[in-house]
């Protein structure tokens, strides 16, 4: 029996695969991985296809055979990266960028998405790789304010349960 470790696609299939597992289980535990973790193992999984691919292509006996595929993929390659690019954009905008922050005293993972309002949410600060996935507190601004220090529109206080 041949060994699956050393080709690419097996090992990032089992590495996306151990990413979900720790997911569920820390959602178990009202916890989440914070914001980079999740932007870190996308990046690592799509690179790790991207060459799993490669050197899939690079097994191919035939150069004819080899060099069409290859320049194939990398056609897909380039407009698979810009449409990646416009979702990492568009991520950025919508669930929006993730800080940390003090509030009463507390240290809170805040996660920032604004379309039309900009809503706060913040979540109990765990540590630098993961945080609570319970809102504790919401807050709501109108777009933009909140940078320039205005008050908020509506603030919500949650307990342990997010109710």
């Amino acid at each position: 029996m041949r060994p699956y470790f050393g080709i690419i696609l097996v090992d990032t299939f089992l590495f996306a695969l151990i990413i979900v597992a720790l997911h569920f289980g820390l959602a178990i535990f009202k916890l989440r991985f914070r914001k980079w973790v999740y932007d870190v193992s996308y990046v690592l999984a799509i690179l790790g296809f991207f060459a799993g691919m490669i050197q899939l292509l690079l097994k191919i006996r035939r150069p004819k055979l080899r060099i069409l595929l290859m320049t194939l993929c990398i056609f897909i390659y380039v407009y698979a990266a810009m449409f990646v690019t416009l979702a990492f954009v568009w991520e950025e905008r919508v669930p929006g960028r993730e800080f940390v922050t003090e509030k009463d005293g507390k240290k809170y993972v805040v996660t920032e998405s604004s379309f039309l309002k900009q809503n706060l949410a913040y979540y109990d600060y765990k540590g630098f790789l993961v945080s609570g996935n319970v809102v504790r507190i919401a807050e709501t601004y109108k777009h933009g304010s909140y940078e320039h220090g205005a008050s908020p529109l509506r603030v919500s206080y949650f307990d342990d349960n997010g109710d």
